[in-house]
């Protein structure tokens, strides 16, 4: 059984940039141009994921772990749902149990 135990979001935002970029060069000079670099928000931090293992005849612990997972949903994404987080961690972790003989 995996649950998440804990988790810390925090929403970054960066702000847009305005900078002036050389165009064109003509008969009266120089011309510029105006660019503006949109600003955007990122949503990161990290979700606590505990995950016990149970004997399946009598339902005896036989192992427990913790880990702290990097949460980070890049540029104006939506925070990522537990169920996902979870579904990503358990995938790992059936590995890890299959290669070191925990389970079949």
């Amino acid at each position: 059984m995996t649950r998440i135990v804990d988790k810390e979001i925090e929403q970054v935002s960066v702000p847009g940039q305005g900078y002036v970029v050389p165009r064109y060069y003509g008969y009266y000079g120089l011309y510029y141009s105006h660019v503006y670099k949109v600003g955007y928000t990122e949503v990161e931090g990290f979700a606590d994921a505990e995950t016990n293992l149970h004997r399946v005849g009598d339902g005896k612990l036989i192992w427990s772990g913790r880990t702290k997972t990097e949460i980070s949903t890049g540029v104006g994404s939506r925070p990522i749902p537990r169920y996902e987080l979870i579904q990503g961690f358990v995938k790992l972790m059936i590995g890890r149990f299959s290669d070191d003989k925990l389970i079949r």
